[in-house]
């Protein structure tokens, strides 16, 4: 009928008119050139207050550079370690690792894509996207144009200064001589890969590949230690790439516990007592070319003893132990009646050292001659110039083999057997000695820097 149908009709109408908001909202949200754009409540912001939006903005940005940065500093710390001996390391393979530990989190901020981002720039961009740029001049604007704010009267850092903080606190995470140990770790293991498979290496390696290098090693042969000690060094780049350590895995444990078993290791370096060290500052003067030799070696046989002091801190062993060496400064004479009556030594850089000096001190002892009277004699004859406290009339370092071969020519003129005593045998020595005087554990540990009872396997009777 006529009057059902115009009924029909309108409340067709009356339908659509109440559905039409929302078909509005759904092609508003799709479609850009609307003659109606929809809402923008950030856009209201910027106009009330465009300094805070603006420094929104410019947080995001630079959250995102300093991602980007953080990503290719990871990758750098990778390339440090592993580039010089694998050429032939995937560099795809490498990228996708860093970028397992640089992912962002629900928190973090979007990179939007090409298209995304022109579209942006035409609606004005939110506050919590941007464009990236990891040009360093681009980088250096967003962080000029930073406003950081205060707290209690200190600026906030900058993203330079954060980047620069990561840096530097990377840098300090491995001490010279571990990242020495670490790049040799991945040279064996380059030389494993080229023997065995194509010589190309990709990360994450295989526990089955890890578990094939460990026998590898084992057949060198090495000991458990220094198979473990090279695993380290393939297991930080794993951890520092965000992946699976495969050293981990319970073959390759259980690999290792194996070599331990079938090859356990020993230290049967024998100490270097007061009665051996007599024997020595004795035999020197006849193993000794020059006068200079012979005081030079005396000081340092005694001041190896007395300080506790480790190959590495006395000569020049390798270039990542360099920082170790002793310098002049760092060893004081103190005098009486115009003799020398004690030796006051700062160790500033060594094993284990986290940026405490440590000082020690020490007088005659027990030894027929007097430790700061040879130390006395010998800068009476090397001068107070700078430089390392043991050196040549070059003013060089003494370097560790010749340190080594000196020791092993006066033991055997001595009728002493070379093989069984070491540089690290007045290490050994001192820690025995003082044991056998009464020290206490807690009291040998502080003397000889030890941060733990590790000092305890060289405790062994002299005989």
């Amino acid at each position: 009928m006529p009057g059902q149908g115009k009924a029909k009709s309108k409340q067709k109408q009356g339908m659509a008119s109440k559905s039409a908001p929302r078909s509005t909202v759904k092609r508003k949200a799709v479609t850009t050139n609307s003659t109606q754009p929809p809402k923008q409540p950030k856009r209201q912001s910027v106009v009330e207050d465009p300094n805070q939006d603006a420094n929104n903005e410019l947080d995001a940005m630079n959250g995102d550079i300093m991602s980007e940065r953080l990503e290719k500093l990871i990758e750098s710390k990778i390339n440090d370690i592993v580039k010089r001996s694998l050429a032939k390391l995937d560099h795809e393979t490498l990228s996708d690792a860093t970028q397992q530990c640089t992912k962002p989190t629900k928190d973090s901020v979007t990179v939007p894509s090409g298209s995304e981002e022109k579209s942006r720039e035409d609606n004005q961009p939110s506050a919590s996207t941007s464009s990236l740029s990891t040009s360093d001049s681009a980088f250096q604007t967003v962080s000029s144009l930073l406003q950081p704010g205060t707290s209690n009267n200190k600026p906030s850092p900058s993203a330079e200064d954060i980047m620069q903080g990561v840096e530097s606190l990377l840098s300090a995470s491995l001490a010279p001589a571990t990242l020495a140990t670490y790049r040799r770790a991945w040279e064996l293991f380059s030389q494993f890969s080229g023997l065995f498979f194509d010589g190309k290496i990709k990360i994450p390696i295989s526990a089955s590949k890890m578990a094939l290098f460990v026998a590898f090693l084992h057949q060198k042969p090495m000991t458990s230690k220094s198979i473990s000690t090279y695993l380290s060094g393939i297991s930080y780049i794993h951890k520092l790439a965000g992946m699976n350590d495969p050293s981990g895995h319970f073959l390759v444990t259980s690999l290792v516990k194996g070599a331990q078993r079938l090859a356990p290791s020993y230290d049967l370096r024998l100490p270097i007592t007061v009665t051996v060290l007599n024997k020595l500052t004795d035999a020197l003067q006849h193993t000794c070319e020059t006068y200079y030799h012979q005081k030079l070696f005396i000081a340092m046989f005694l001041f190896a003893f007395n300080a506790f002091a480790r190959c590495s801190e006395i000569t020049l062993s390798k270039p990542g132990t360099k920082s170790f060496i002793l310098k002049l400064a760092d060893v004081e004479l103190t005098y009486k009646e115009k003799k020398p009556t004690t030796v006051t030594v700062t160790f500033r850089y060594f094993k284990h050292n986290y940026g405490k000096p440590h000082v020690l001190s020490f007088s005659h002892g027990h030894t027929n001659i007097s430790p700061p009277v040879a130390m006395h004699d010998y800068l009476t004859l090397r001068g107070r110039h700078d430089g390392p406290l043991f050196a040549l009339t070059s003013g060089l370092p003494v370097p560790r083999k010749m340190f080594e071969k000196k020791l092993a020519s006066t033991l055997n003129f001595c009728g002493l057997d070379g093989k069984k005593y070491k540089s690290h045998s007045f290490r050994i020595g001192k820690a025995t000695d003082c044991a056998q005087r009464g020290y206490s554990d807690a009291k040998i540990r502080s003397l000889g820097r030890w941060n733990s009872n590790a000092f305890q396997k060289y405790i062994r009777n002299s005989e």
